[in-house]
């Protein structure tokens, strides 16, 4: 089946001097607004930021954790909306459920205004969400990402097009309900991952010998790739976009780092563990992570993102980062 594809670019805004960067791209890929913060932001500041163009992709639209809304609602710091049990549609065109959403979180994660427009239709607009949070003012993400990686980072927002009904809604990819229609997703992602690719590559006039991409690892690579559904998805998606990038879009060589994050990954062979130094990147680390919307909810719960073991978040201590890297 053939979806028509299409990515929000935001090219971010660039504050003081541009980095020489160099012509190789570096892209990362989150399942939710904060996992490349959380599970590839060592990696991104200790071999990419400053030396190449990135490409900061996140998948789902973050509107679906229940707990984290009821405390910021609770806190003020967004207003109530949730839906229980909201209707959307796959990129088939049929409608699922998802369990919880709320467009107001999404926002506040995301830093665009989702604006419902008819029968599950949104339209976009840039803003900035922010709040004085436990540690120092805490921002949406592309606010943070804005301030603290200024030079060369380009953030994309996907969304996809589903046929219903005559009409074309277009519809962000849903946090927490991919699961329910997992072929479908899979497939719309991959290729909406290859082509977002493509495009900016293209925009930038990078060359095809080399592009760098780190994402959630998919299942052939771990054993713990689903640790969350969206997790596993994505990592699925984004390892046959490695494919379609070489087949098609004539990217010659992906080096391809793989990550999970609720616990340090566990590689199925042939793979081995890599293990990365994250010591001198620290300082960096802790300033960004206190502008991360949802710290402050996670040092609530006492979360721990055990992929680098450190607790509490977002201060550390932090120990090192684990990956698997294959080259294609």
């Amino acid at each position: 089946m053939m979806y028509l594809i299409w990515a929000i670019l935001l090219l971010l805004p660039l504050r003081g001097v541009q980095a020489a960067l160099d012509d190789i791209g570096a892209v990362y890929i989150g399942a939710h607004p904060d996992d490349i913060d959380i599970a590839m932001l060592p990696s991104l500041y200790k071999y990419d930021y400053g030396v190449h163009p990135i490409l900061w992709v996140v998948v789902t639209d973050g509107a679906a954790d229940q707990r984290e809304y009821d405390y910021e609602v609770a806190k003020g710091w967004i207003a109530s909306d949730g839906v229980i049990n909201e209707t959307w549609l796959d990129p088939d065109g049929n409608v699922i459920t998802r369990p919880f959403a709320s467009g107001n979180l999404a926002d506040a994660r995301v830093g665009w205004h989702l604006n419902y427009r008819g029968e599950m239709q949104r339209t976009e607009s840039s803003h900035t969400a922010m709040y004085a949070s436990e540690f120092s003012p805490a921002y949406d993400l592309e606010s943070r990402v804005s301030m603290n990686l200024p030079d060369g980072v380009t953030c994309v927002f996907l969304r996809y097009q589903a046929a219903y009904a005559g009409r074309d809604p277009w519809l962000q990819y849903p946090d927490g309900a991919q699961v329910v229609s997992e072929s479908s997703y899979t497939e719309s992602l991959t290729y909406l991952i290859a082509r977002a690719i493509d495009r900016w590559m293209k925009s930038l006039d990078l060359r095809r010998e080399l592009l760098f991409m780190n994402a959630h690892a998919p299942e052939e690579i771990a054993f713990n790739s689903w640790e969350h559904p969206d997790h596993g998805i994505t990592g699925n998606a984004a390892r046959q976009a490695v494919d379609i990038l070489e087949s098609t879009y004539e990217v010659e060589t992906i080096h391809a780092s793989w990550y999970t994050v609720y616990s340090p990954i566990e590689p199925k062979s042939p793979y081995t563990r890599n293990t990365i130094d994250i010591v001198p990147q620290l300082t960096l680390m802790r300033e960004y992570n206190m502008q991360v919307w949802e710290a402050d909810w996670m040092f609530y719960i006492g979360w721990q993102p055990n992929n680098y073991l450190y607790a509490p978040y977002p201060t550390g201590p932090f120990s090192p980062l684990y990956n698997v890297e294959v080259t294609y």
